[in-house]
């Protein structure tokens, strides 16, 4: 039986940004919606799907995601630091790849305002996002990536 649906790319790509701030060693970390049917109430970092029938890259899906959610313009200081994947095996998404490709970025504008998708946020030291509820993939992108993160 072919899992993969034919309309849709095989995979399915999403980039993710760790971001911080110039002055200090803080992370942002966002609150999903408490209603959101995948992972209701975890936290996460920023990012979202590349839209690839549209022909979007990630360093493109990346910034529209961060935008989206936050509201903040950034930049990339080290790009695919943390690269997550797995085969779906139930939902919409049934039979795809998933992967996530995680960066760390720093804010260079905007202003702070988070999407409705998102319910809070917090600027926490690498420690401290280690107490939250985190999603799968960002805890595991957390800890690989702590010497990027001190």
């Amino acid at each position: 039986m072919d899992l993969v649906h034919p309309n849709q790319p095989e995979v399915l790509l999403v980039v993710r940004a760790f971001i911080t701030m110039a002055q200090d060693d803080k992370l942002l970390f966002i609150q999903r919606s408490l209603i959101d049917p995948r992972h209701p109430g975890l936290w996460e970092c920023p990012g979202g799907k590349v839209d690839l029938e549209l022909g979007e890259d990630m360093a493109s899906a990346l910034l529209r995601e961060v935008a989206e959610e936050t509201g903040l313009v950034i930049e990339c200081l080290h790009e695919n630091a943390f690269v997550y994947d797995y085969l779906i095996r139930d939902g919409k998404y049934e039979g795809m790849q998933y992967e996530a490709h995680f960066n760390v970025c720093t804010v260079t504008g905007g202003t702070l305002a988070l999407s409705h998708e998102h319910v809070d946020l917090k600027w926490l030291t690498h420690a401290e996002s280690l107490d939250l509820d985190l999603t799968p993939e960002v805890r595991k992108a957390t800890i690989a990536l702590r010497e990027h993160l001190v």
